[in-house]
């Protein structure tokens, strides 16, 4: 499925469509290589972000906190 009216469309997600049907190739899913807290973090975020519940800068934020504290979770665990 092509979209191809995006006038009432966040400009974010029009933006999202127009890279993805442009892209030349494929790339790993990054969410296998991501901390599992931070994937779901990132999953309800972008849900916010969408929503209007939440601005870029904030998402960010709370990202960096969570990949931080997955990473000391990683380091008590070895």
């Amino acid at each position: 499925m092509i979209l191809k009216d995006v006038s009432g469309l966040n400009p974010l997600i029009a933006q999202i469509l127009s890279v993805f049907g442009s892209a030349k190739g494929t790339f790993p899913a990054f969410d296998s290589r991501i901390q599992t807290k931070v994937r779901e973090k990132l999953e309800r975020g972008m849900q916010e972000l969408v929503a209007g519940r939440t601005d870029p800068a904030t998402l960010m934020t709370e990202l960096q906190k969570q990949q931080e504290a997955s990473n000391q979770e990683e380091i008590h665990a070895k």
